[in-house]
């Protein structure tokens, strides 16, 4: 079997051996979910503040947001205001009450009872009053959607037109390990259908449940699906993704990652991939293999079919990740 190691020094080869020697596992133990994780809802406006209320299951955790706008006749914001007292509504220019429950927790997603009443009492915003919504939603961990959208009835000089606020779902662990930090340690595993193995790591530290992009070099083939192909005839292959982690008061780590493997021709004119999610919970120090070598539906321009092409080779990263602090 021929071997390539994209890594060139001699201290990645050995963390390499130690990484594909056999050692690593795909993931059975699967997600352990613990009773430290907390369920979130958060909300944002920009970059211009964030705030969060722990679910509850089957109860509603209410929360009212007041922008404070810089001027009176545009909608620019300096900062957003976060209380409980729903008599705000009437004094604000424009506010939010909303009010959440926890329905069910699934792997990576929940169930949530959403209400919330939006106060105008600006005379040039749009639109115009108050309006109350009610909506049960699913949501996966880390996506946001926009709650709301207001807009001035003219156009401001400064751009500032309009202002909209969105919401997401999430976890957050223990708040006594809020300042730790991880760091991954991924190889990409590429075996193509002919026993070529083709290796890449990709190295990064991450704050306690932040999420953070890897990504490897590009591999290149031929139209049948063997290395090395150049020029207007090659295929791009493109291995990245998102991990997040977790620390645990037991010492484990819950992790989630996100998969993608896409394929590009030469000229980036044309573009198809795959993507998929997988949660489990490791040791420290234990090295897990993800596969990601996912079904990929379509053709790339005059390629024809990718599954054909690429159906039997093994695409998969292996992930170490230990606690710095």
């Amino acid at each position: 079997m021929l071997t390539k190691c994209i890594s060139a020094t001699a201290a990645s080869v050995l963390a390499f051996m130690g990484a594909v020697s056999g050692v690593a596992q795909e993931p059975t133990r699967r997600w352990d979910p613990s009773s430290e994780m907390r369920p979130i809802l958060f909300f944002t406006a920009g970059d211009v503040g964030r705030s969060s209320i722990e679910l509850r299951v089957n109860e509603y955790v209410p929360l009212v947001i007041t922008p404070a706008f810089r001027n009176a006749d545009d909608l620019c914001v300096s900062s957003l205001q976060f209380g409980f007292d729903p008599t705000d509504l009437d004094r604000a220019p424009a506010a939010w009450h909303v009010e959440a429950r926890l329905v069910e927790m699934r792997q990576g997603e929940a169930t949530l009872d959403l209400k919330w009443t939006r106060r105008v009492n600006r005379a040039d915003v749009t639109p115009a009053g108050s309006f109350t919504s009610e909506q049960r939603v699913n949501l996966r961990e880390g996506d946001s959607r926009i709650l709301d959208l207001i807009r001035t009835a003219h156009r401001s000089s400064t751009g500032c037109d309009s202002f909209g606020l969105t919401y997401g779902w999430g976890l957050e662990g223990p708040r006594t390990l809020s300042d730790a930090a991880i760091a991954y340690d991924l190889w990409l595993v590429q075996q193509d259908a002919d026993g070529e193995l083709v290796t890449d790591r990709y190295r990064v530290t991450a704050k306690q449940g932040q999420q953070v992009d890897y990504f490897f070099r590009p591999l290149s083939y031929t139209a049948d699906g063997h290395r090395g192909g150049d020029g207007a005839t090659a295929i791009l292959m493109n291995i990245s993704g998102a991990i997040r982690g977790r620390v645990r008061t037991d010492g484990n780590i819950d992790l989630t990652v996100d998969g993608s493997r896409g394929f590009t021709d030469a000229a980036s004119t044309a573009a198809v991939a795959s993507h998929g999610r997988t949660m489990l919970t490791v040791r420290p120090g234990e090295t897990v293999e993800v596969l990601t070598d996912l079904p990929v539906a379509g053709r790339l321009s005059t390629f024809g079919d990718l599954n054909r092409m690429f159906g039997k080779h093994r695409t998969a990263v292996r992930i170490t990740a230990k606690r710095l602090w």
